[in-house]
């Protein structure tokens, strides 16, 4: 699928706002808030006191006021867990209860704004993907592109290896299993929820399982459904979808030991371990 399109569930909008937003945050978040220019949106990680997942977010700059984007579904949750952690703190937690879309595609640079988020009721917020070279912009604005079934964007999704809150990924993830750090950690910044797991991992030690593209060798795969190798379960897919250029893939956790250009099964049906985003088969 190469047009652009909209999705029917957009991810969703926080605003951290008040004189001590960046430092609330600061001491909460992996990224570092205050470091972030004013109009520009960087990744960060809202971590459980262990260190592993809350939610993947995306942070909007402002002079004062910061914007939280989390996935669709996950605001209410999200601002709550946040607000429980405000003690005498000058700042409001708040969801965005306006109407925002979501583009995917070329036609979502169009509708990428430079400036502060303050400067205007309407903004467009590029949200980069973890894997490959596609943009995904959310935005107030009106526009025009067309949207794309749920089948279609679920297909785009997964061959982009952008893993779905509360179905790829959740309070069991550890950030570096799922590719989650590059960019949305700083490891210089002082102190943070569950910063001890993350800092241990990527100095001394690895994790156990890593998100791992699948694409068929034969019929569409189905999820969630067991991964084995050789008669041993290695993992688990998590998602799975008929792609109009790749045929049926799936995403999911697999076992370190478990290589790209495996040969796996799901069920009965046979697969091919790949990197992230997903590539085309070779041809022969």
């Amino acid at each position: 699928m190469t047009r652009s399109f909209t999705v029917a569930a957009p991810h969703e909008l926080i605003w951290v706002r008040g004189p001590d937003a960046v430092v609330f945050l600061d001491g909460l978040l992996s990224q570092s808030v205050a470091s972030i220019a004013p109009g520009t949106v960087r990744r960060s990680l809202l971590l459980t006191p262990r260190g592993k997942l809350d939610a993947p977010l995306w942070l909007l700059g402002g002079e004062r006021d910061v914007g939280v984007v989390v996935e669709a579904g996950f605001a209410q949750s999200t601002a709550a867990g946040l607000a429980r952690f405000k003690i005498r703190v000058d700042a409001t937690v708040a969801v965005d209860e306006r109407r925002l879309t979501e583009v995917w595609g070329s036609d979502a640079a169009d509708l990428a704004a430079a400036g502060t988020w303050e400067a205007s009721p309407a903004f467009a917020a590029d949200l980069p993907l973890l894997n490959g070279p596609m943009r995904r912009v959310l935005t107030t604005a009106e526009v025009t592109v067309a949207a794309a079934s749920e089948d279609e964007a679920e297909a785009v999704r997964i061959a982009m290896g952008e893993p779905r809150l509360g179905v790829d990924i959740g309070e069991d993830t550890i950030p570096q299993e799922a590719g989650l750090v590059a960019g949305a950690v700083d490891f210089d910044k002082g102190c943070y929820l569950g910063q001890e797991l993350v800092a241990r991992i990527e100095s001394r030690g690895r994790v156990n399982r890593q998100l791992r593209g699948m694409r068929s060798l034969g019929p569409p795969l189905a999820a969630p459904s067991a991964v084995k190798q050789a008669g041993s379960e290695v993992g688990m897919a998590t998602s799975a979808a008929i792609h109009p250029d790749l045929g049926g893939i799936a995403l999911g956790m697999l076992r370190r030991e478990v290589e790209v250009g495996d040969e796996v099964e799901l069920g009965a049906v046979p697969a091919v371990v790949t990197d992230l985003p997903i590539p085309p088969a070779p041809h022969p």
